[in-house]
């Protein structure tokens, strides 16, 4: 979704709207950041619980 969100101004056209291209991109690049945070404290959260039961 965040990739979407940085990509849809260009892709649907209004990218020459600067107000709406800068929101786009801002959100998209808040998004995908917080589901790659979200991921990665994920990942080692189940590495951690894996360690825990050997």
């Amino acid at each position: 979704m965040g990739c979407w969100g940085v990509a849809a101004p260009f892709l649907l056209g209004f990218g020459s709207a600067q107000a709406a291209m800068w929101t786009h991109a801002l959100v998209g690049l808040c998004v995908a950041t917080i589901a790659i945070i979200q991921l990665s404290s994920g990942r080692k959260a189940q590495m951690l619980s894996r360690s825990d039961v050997r």
